[in-house]
């Protein structure tokens, strides 16, 4: 009995014998127990094929990454900012922190200063949270300055994974850091964009 598509369907439309009494047949002319076998097994080979390029891509993914590692020469403080990240994202805080993004980024109005008044009293109320907020907020108009064409979420990104990096530095190493950047300027004036 002939498999292909075409050839199959004509196959049992020529047959003289027509389907068994009281079996019944399907639109494209199966005896209904040989379209069923065909759609069983067609569902299966179609779900094979989508878990089998979900799997190419995936293999795809690993490997430009994996490339990437090996060029990159990262160095010690960018391997803990790696591994602190992949931790995260394993961890199960990502997927709250997944959907408080969401609700966060989806809230209407939130662009009107009316909203931010909660979160301004918070801030102030917490001079530690405040003090990382402005520094984090100096550190991405430094480096919008720097590189203008680079956008508000890779502005922030390179910010904070910078800051996971400065983080894991040894307490010894930070006199050193202080003691080099202590002749930055701090601008009177916050420029905004």
């Amino acid at each position: 009995m002939p498999t292909i598509a075409i050839f199959h369907r004509n196959f049992w439309k020529s047959r003289p014998s027509a389907p068994a009494a009281g079996v019944g047949s399907s639109p494209s002319m199966y005896p209904i127990w040989a379209a069923s076998v065909i759609t069983m097994s067609m569902s299966f080979m179609g779900g094979l094929i989508e878990a089998m390029l979900a799997f190419w891509e995936r293999m795809q993914w690993a490997w430009r990454v994996h490339r990437q590692l090996q060029i990159a020469q990262l160095t010690e403080p960018q391997l803990a900012v790696l591994e602190r990240a992949v931790t995260l994202m394993l961890s199960p805080h990502w997927r709250d922190a997944e959907q408080t993004v969401a609700a966060c980024a989806t809230t209407p109005k939130f662009h009107q200063p009316e909203q931010w008044i909660a979160y301004s009293r918070a801030i102030r109320a917490d001079a530690g949270q405040a003090q990382n907020l402005y520094r984090h907020l100096a550190v991405v108009q430094a480096l919008r300055a720097a590189h203008p064409k680079l956008t508000n979420p890779e502005l922030h990104f390179l910010a904070e994974l910078a800051y996971q990096g400065f983080a894991r530095i040894d307490r010894r190493d930070v006199k050193i850091v202080h003691h080099v950047t202590r002749h930055i300027e701090h601008p009177k004036t916050l420029v905004t964009h």
